[in-house]
């Protein structure tokens, strides 16, 4: 996720093996196969309540672990004036974002996209006057 402004973005960074509990306990993966038909029936008898306690005691695995974030990378762009021709667009279908604008008669753009066949997150910065490119990452 990217938010902020032109000038002070926050790309929020996930990794999919940080989790809440303790890393160290197993998980066996639930054996549904032969149950079914014993959920079904309860379902069939009006049971829900039942159905659903079954369901979550028996085939749903780890409770109560939550995916949780890695971490933030800020990106500050330097101020060198008044922005204008500010634009800002997200392309899920690629997962793309891309701003561009115009500070001090120079135009900025930076395009991130993430890949997660890759395990990659691109950011890319660009102006169009060579030395005026100038940010600091933390």
């Amino acid at each position: 996720m990217i938010y902020g402004n032109l000038l002070n973005a926050r790309i929020h960074l996930n990794e999919d093996t940080l989790y809440s509990g303790e890393p160290t306990r197993i998980y066996p993966v639930p054996e549904i196969a032969g149950q079914i038909a014993h959920a079904e029936t309860l379902l069939r008898d009006g049971k829900l309540f039942e159905a659903q306690e079954f369901v979550l005691k028996n085939w749903t695995g780890r409770q109560g672990q939550a995916y949780q974030p890695v971490g933030n990378l800020f990106i500050t762009m330097k101020n060198q004036g008044e922005v204008s021709s500010y634009h800002r667009a997200l392309d899920i279908r690629h997962s793309m974002h891309h701003e561009s604008y115009e500070q001090g008669g120079v135009k900025y753009e930076r395009t991130t996209f993430a890949s997660y066949p890759d395990n990659v997150i691109v950011i890319h910065l660009i102006s169009d006057r060579p030395g005026t490119l100038s940010f600091t990452l933390r």
